[in-house]
């Protein structure tokens, strides 16, 4: 995506859309994380939870932004 596609896109509704992304994500991170990481990867339940304890603090990082094609 080119950079020019972000201007002026910090308010409004990519904010709104931003914060209704978290809204719907954050409740199901833990057990997504949980079915990926331990049935495939073979984590422990202890090391996702640590691991879902950071992600956690990302995703409410306001200085992080991510794209994903809708």
């Amino acid at each position: 995506m080119h950079p020019s596609s972000f201007v002026g896109l910090r308010g409004g509704l990519m904010r709104e859309i931003g914060m209704w992304t978290l809204e719907n994500a954050y409740p199901q991170l833990e057990g997504i994380s949980m079915a990926i990481f331990t049935r495939f990867h073979g984590w422990s339940r202890e090391e996702v939870e640590v691991f879902v304890v950071d992600v956690r603090k990302e995703m409410k990082d306001t200085r992080i932004h991510i794209y994903w094609p809708m």
